[in-house]
């Protein structure tokens, strides 16, 4: 049998509803092109706030949760989206640095940041702008 594959999912770049800390936190919206119909701002849940996708921190936070797997026998995937909606270049954090660079750029230093054996891109809304990365 197939072991089961495990698929981490993050945005091109981090959201927060509310208050509370967020420090990858921006003034503004990190890329023009980002449209969230879903998210309106609420009495109950404020404005979306964005933020700076942090690598070290993803790849802190997976590595815990699978820590906790116990003796299961997996495969861990990454799942990058709205990948649409960046400009030419992303920009994320890596060893508390502020970097800015291609996507091919950005999902190697993901995928050696974040151990993880495989990495999808979204650049759409439906399930037909899903694709593996290959040759990265």
């Amino acid at each position: 049998a197939e072991s089961p594959e495990i698929i981490y999912a993050t945005r091109a770049y981090l959201t927060r509803h509310g208050a509370g800390p967020f420090p990858t936190e921006l003034a503004e919206k990190p890329y023009p092109r980002i449209e969230d119909l879903t998210n309106i701002p609420n009495p109950y849940q404020g404005t979306l706030r964005f933020g700076l996708l942090d690598l070290d921190s993803l790849s802190k936070e997976i590595s815990n949760d699978l820590k906790n797997s116990g003796a299961l026998n997996y495969s861990a995937s990454l799942a990058v989206t709205c990948l649409d909606q960046i400009d030419d270049k992303i920009e994320y954090i890596l060893n508390s640095v502020r970097i800015k660079s291609g996507v091919e750029d950005f999902l190697r230093a993901a995928l050696r940041t974040v151990k993880v054996e495989k990495c999808y891109t979204s650049y759409g809304p439906t399930r037909s702008t899903i694709f593996p990365v290959t040759n990265i």
